[in-house]
């Protein structure tokens, strides 16, 4: 578990109003209309000025040439804001932290109600840049420059409570050498609905393409995480939990989905026991293969205008939503829109990230 008091920034939103209905599954007793505005956002390195400041990480790069270098294991590389044109505490806080406070200011205006964040320091870093009105709900507990977290408006940090999911870093593995980021669960308990939220940044380097392409070790390091992350669905789907995962894959879901590619390379059925994950070729076949039913997903589809898409070359960071939570939903709180779901892309200012933020609202029935 992992409890954390003021706080943090986004990546899902849960918004609290009235309204939401999908056929499908069975509507939970007892339970009242809201909706769940939804925001998904890798903050690209955002760390704690003051711990910065602390480790002379602007004097001892500057040292250093501003070089891939790490001087601790919770600092970013030295050159981690070189794209930026940032070297001093004055210009982080100028080019990085400002830019992020005002998108940040923007998501609580529409009434976000729950953030999830990747690539976040620690508590301290997210909680600077939080809006009146939310607090960190929980962050994953690693040392590294690479944390994931929530923040949460005031008013639900009573209903939830979170979990890391340690074993999709694979470091509880025996001989890894790889520095992997660990998921971050959050249950939210509102108005007789539960929903689980899973916050992930998978293995980077194998956006797309065969998983099994043996030119390229990270694409085996990704099919690694594969068992974990699939474990983690069929466990809520055997409790009939409504789920959703959200955050950086670091994968073109949208590309596997579109073509339609198969799942493995021997063309063996997905829903059969998975022996070896290095046969593994394209991860959402592998993770959808509604075994057991209610473990059954949908890819929520990004917002298609083009000028946003110009500003968001890289779709990598993605929203799935289980089945279990589709029957719930209400086509007239969805914008008239029932299937596919649709996140909106909101573009941001280069220097605070190189991901856009992703943005849904859902309406849950009664």
């Amino acid at each position: 578990m992992c409890f954390l008091r003021p706080g943090f920034l986004f990546c899902f939103l849960l918004h609290i109003n009235t309204g939401f209905a999908a056929a499908g599954a069975t509507p939970q007793p007892n339970v009242s209309a809201f909706t769940l505005s939804i925001a998904s956002w890798n903050l690209q390195w955002l760390a704690d000025g003051p711990r910065l400041q602390q480790s002379h990480y602007w004097q001892r790069c500057a040292a250093q040439g501003w070089t891939p270098l790490k001087l601790h294991p919770d600092l970013p590389g030295c050159d981690a804001y070189r794209h930026a044109q940032i070297h001093t505490a004055p210009a982080y806080e100028q080019k990085k932290l400002h830019p992020i406070q005002h998108a940040l200011a923007s998501l609580a205006a529409d009434r976000v109600d729950i953030l999830a964040v990747q690539e976040v320091q620690n508590p301290q870093a997210l909680a600077r840049v939080l809006p009146e009105g939310y607090q960190v709900a929980c962050f994953t507990t690693r040392t590294d420059a690479q944390n994931l977290g929530y923040a949460v408006r005031n008013e639900l940090l009573t209903q939830i409570r979170c979990r890391e999911v340690v074993a999709l870093s694979l470091e509880q593995q025996p001989g890894t050498q790889h520095l992997l980021r660990r998921g971050l669960e959050l249950t939210l308990q509102h108005a007789g609905t539960t929903v689980n939220l899973l916050n992930v940044h998978l293995k980077s380097s194998c956006p797309k393409g065969p998983l099994t392409n043996s030119k390229n070790p990270a694409c085996a390091v990704l099919q690694q995480q594969i068992p974990v992350l699939e474990q983690w669905i069929e466990e809520h789907a055997r409790a009939k939990h409504p789920f959703m995962i959200l955050g950086d894959w670091n994968r073109d879901l949208e590309a596997e989905q579109s073509h339609h590619y198969p799942a493995r390379i021997d063309g063996s059925d997905p829903a059969t026991p998975l022996v070896n994950p290095l046969r593994v070729r394209n991860l959402f076949p592998e993770i959808n293969d509604h075994v057991p039913p209610a473990s059954a997903m949908q890819l929520v589809k990004l917002e298609g205008s083009t000028p946003r898409r110009r500003q968001c070359p890289v779709y990598l960071d993605h929203m799935v939503v289980s089945e279990t939570l589709l029957g719930l939903l209400d086509a007239a709180a969805n914008t008239g829109r029932t299937e596919p779901l649709f996140a909106r892309l909101v573009p941001v200012p280069s220097t605070a990230s190189d991901h856009c933020i992703l943005q849904m609202t859902l309406g849950v029935k009664p």
